[in-house]
């Protein structure tokens, strides 16, 4: 895993070096945003910044359909990435759009986890706070342009007191009880993919049976071998703040398995609330020894025509220290 100032700082830097020799070339196209999430052990919105980073540097430019695309070698001229942090924290954002219940979402990440911030949108200023992982947004309807500054943000990056634990499930083969919705957005492996938020090629996994009537379902993933748990993270749909929650069930239970064959109970959940926030649900439970983790949907909320189960990813760790 990437480590320094911040995530995403270390990640310009790491493709900066790559640039400068010549394994990206101009016309050369950087890795899928998966793909550079898988090579430096980082998540979407770090991965973002990065390359964000080197759009102002004059390095590369992102094109649609195309991805991110390099577009100058002259790395002598190119601004540290340090003060494209600084730069970035002030952000001018023209985003019109057709829709107008859109809603646009700023991020920036570095931040010092749990602390209260200052975003000036205009003339207003809001009060906002980072959260567990220090990601602080500030969300707003789109319609014109927006000039928004983390007033009171550190570019430099807060370093995390402990390192970010390891999510045990990054990869884990999924199997399900059921699978699909008209479109390739929704599929097993998406569940594992290491993309916390729904993406457009990756909205994550969708049960796609019964659905004229509430009932069970089930998605179970193999660690590889056993290993220590005593957390399940469950990461709701998500695009971009819209339709947050959308497809989590309102009962479920979280089991663990060593052979896949008997189960044993670690969390039961019932009438749970349909999570709208980025806040993510997350359930611990008596650490224990276990390769299989599956998660059962007893009751299900109706979306997308039916009584489906979605979920955007599912993270295991070890027990809390």
């Amino acid at each position: 895993m990437v480590s320094g100032r911040t995530l995403s700082q270390a990640v310009t830097e790491a493709i900066l070096d790559r640039i400068r020799a010549g394994e990206y070339r101009p016309g050369d196209r950087l890795s899928t945003e998966k793909g550079l999430m898988e090579q430096f052990g980082v998540g979407r919105n770090v991965v973002r910044e990065a390359v964000q980073g080197l759009v102002a540097m004059g390095l590369v430019d992102v094109r649609p359909g195309r991805g991110a695309v390099v577009i100058g070698v002259d790395t002598s001229r190119a601004m540290d990435p340090g003060t494209v942090a600084a730069l970035l924290l002030d952000q001018t954002v023209d985003d019109r759009t057709e829709d107008a219940s859109q809603q646009v979402t700023m991020e920036w990440s570095g931040q010092q986890p749990g602390a209260s911030y200052t975003v000036r949108d205009g003339d207003e200023t809001h009060d906002v706070q980072a959260d567990d992982q220090g990601v602080v947004r500030y969300a707003f309807a789109p319609g014109e342009k927006h000039r928004v500054t983390l007033v009171d943000g550190d570019a430099a990056g807060f370093v995390l007191d402990t390192d970010v634990p390891e999510n045990l499930a990054v990869g884990a083969p999924v199997t399900v009880s059921s699978s699909g919705l008209a479109n390739d957005r929704f599929g097993t492996s998406f569940a594992t993919d290491g993309a916390r938020f729904s993406t457009d090629p990756s909205m994550g996994w969708s049960s796609d049976s019964q659905l004229s009537a509430d009932h069970a379902e089930w998605i179970s993933l193999d660690l590889g071998a056993a290993k220590t748990v005593g957390r399940v993270d469950l990461l709701p749909r998500n695009y971009d703040g819209r339709d947050i929650g959308k497809g989590f069930p309102s009962a479920f239970t979280i089991e663990t398995s060593l052979d896949g064959v008997a189960w044993a109970p670690a969390v039961a959940q019932t009438g749970y609330v349909q999570p709208t926030t980025f806040d993510v649900p997350s359930f611990t439970f008596d650490a224990r020894e276990a390769r299989y983790v599956r998660v059962t949907g007893t009751s299900l909320r109706q979306t997308d025509g039916g009584y489906r189960m979605q979920l955007a990813e599912v993270e295991v760790f070890g027990p809390p220290a």
